[in-house]
């Protein structure tokens, strides 16, 4: 195999990964998400009643960008602001009935995701799947410079 050969596979991964943010798609219901929305509907999924500057570090977004994702979220039926705040300037977010159906979909199709690609990275031992994670995150920061 040549490098021009892994060149090309990464390269394909990556136009994947940025054809599938700019895609919007249903799961499980008829409102169309972007990846974006549906990462922000699993982390509130995952931790009901998280306050949005919780959500912007667990993001890494600025509250800004959140606060569009929210009330995007909202206007689409799928994320509430619950009105019994403790600190009277944050309203606690939880998932609607709605969004939890996406919530669940979506971790369903990202468990047989892992799944495959668990399956795949088993053939590996140990000391290779440390070089592949070394690669990757050398990849990565040549990629952040």
């Amino acid at each position: 195999m040549h490098t021009d050969d892994i060149f090309m596979t990464f390269w394909r991964i990556i136009n994947w990964a940025g054809e599938r943010n700019r895609t919007a798609k249903s799961y499980g219901t008829d409102v169309k998400l972007y990846i974006t929305e549906i990462h922000t509907i699993a982390i509130i999924g995952e931790n009901s009643g998280i306050l949005q500057r919780e959500l912007c570090e667990a993001m890494g977004i600025t509250k800004g960008r959140v606060s569009i994702i929210i009330s995007n979220l909202v206007k689409k039926g799928l994320v509430i602001k619950m009105s019994d705040s403790n600190n009277g300037k944050e309203l606690p977010l939880r998932l609607s009935d709605l969004g939890e159906i996406a919530f669940e979909n979506h971790t369903r199709q990202e468990q047989e995701r892992n799944s495959k690609i668990n399956k795949l990275l088993s053939t590996l031992n140990q000391d290779e799947l440390n070089k592949f994670n070394d690669i990757l995150a050398g990849v990565l920061k040549i990629l952040n410079e």
